[in-house]
């Protein structure tokens, strides 16, 4: 039901996809996302103007938290300065653990893990695990 609603807003999304009913989706922008899509409890995605894209086959866990928008480093009275948005791609296959922070300007790779309660700040290769605050690739 919840993605037929957000379909109805303009997100586009893919078949099988399951939104869970506790997460939520905020703000302006252009959303897409992929085939078979799982996205868990209380998990946000906020819209700061530019696009995300999520691929098909992607798992994102509970608490999961997806904001592409953001500040300039400001110059005088304040440290953030003007907003801004930058894209984030999370491709096909990746799994995103519970409580992880995607933020402005990252992608996440084909099959990549990211560890619960990471933080993605940049660039995940394909197939990699990371975790920590920033994401780091994790050695097993």
């Amino acid at each position: 039901m919840k993605s037929r609603l957000y379909w109805w807003a303009g997100v586009i999304i893919g078949k099988n996809v399951r939104i869970i009913s506790s997460s939520n989706i905020w703000g302006t922008g252009k959303l897409v996302i992929g085939d078979n899509t799982f996205i868990g409890h209380q998990s946000l995605i906020l819209m700061g103007g530019s696009e995300i894209v999520i691929g098909n086959n992607v798992d994102i866990s509970s608490n999961v938290t997806i904001v592409n928008g953001t500040h300039e480093k400001g110059k005088e009275k304040k440290a953030a300065g003007d907003g801004i948005a930058k894209p984030i791609i999370i491709k096909n296959g990746s799994w995103l653990g519970a409580s992880v922070t995607v933020i402005a300007g990252a992608v996440v790779g084909e099959q990549a893990t990211v560890a619960a309660g990471a933080l993605v700040a940049g660039n995940i290769g394909d197939k990699t695990l990371v975790g920590g605050v920033p994401a780091k690739i994790i050695n097993i």
